[in-house]
């Protein structure tokens, strides 16, 4: 295996055991108020949907800038 390989797959495991323990270790329920409906969520559960829906907004828009620059 490269350098840059393990590199990778270490950070993916540190990143999916800070979400288990973020979601295992925060039972705390907080109202999330969308509009005019209320929510109970949970906080971990709450911070890390929107970790993954900014890491997703973040890997659209880089590759709609790659996908321009490669046309270029």
């Amino acid at each position: 295996m490269k350098v840059n390989s393990i590199i990778l797959l270490l950070i993916f495991t540190l990143v999916i055991f800070s979400s288990f323990l973020l979601l295992r270790l925060n039972q705390t329920e907080v109202s999330l108020d969308l509009l005019f409906k209320e929510i109970p969520i949970r906080l971990g559960l709450l911070a890390l949907s929107a970790f993954v829906a900014g890491l997703i907004t973040c890997l659209v828009l880089e590759s709609i800038y790659f996908y321009k620059r490669n046309k270029n």
